[in-house]
């Protein structure tokens, strides 16, 4: 099954909502799933230590909103 989630902000606590959903998804260790995060376009840039933590899994995709 495919998951979207979407939050295009970059402040506050938008950056650790995404954090939160992906701690979960890397908890759940389900590879059948594929999730994709649609974040703002400078999100890789500013919280990489975020996006780095899906780095090697190949059903976790991060999508830059422009």
């Amino acid at each position: 099954m495919n998951y979207l989630f979407y939050d295009i902000q970059i402040s506050g606590h938008h950056t650790e909502y995404i954090n939160h959903i992906l701690e979960y998804v890397l908890g759940l260790n389900n590879p059948k799933n594929h999730y994709y995060f649609v974040v703002h376009q400078n999100f890789k840039k500013t919280h990489n230590h975020i996006s780095h933590k899906a780095e090697n899994k190949k059903n976790i995709t991060f999508i830059n909103f422009p």
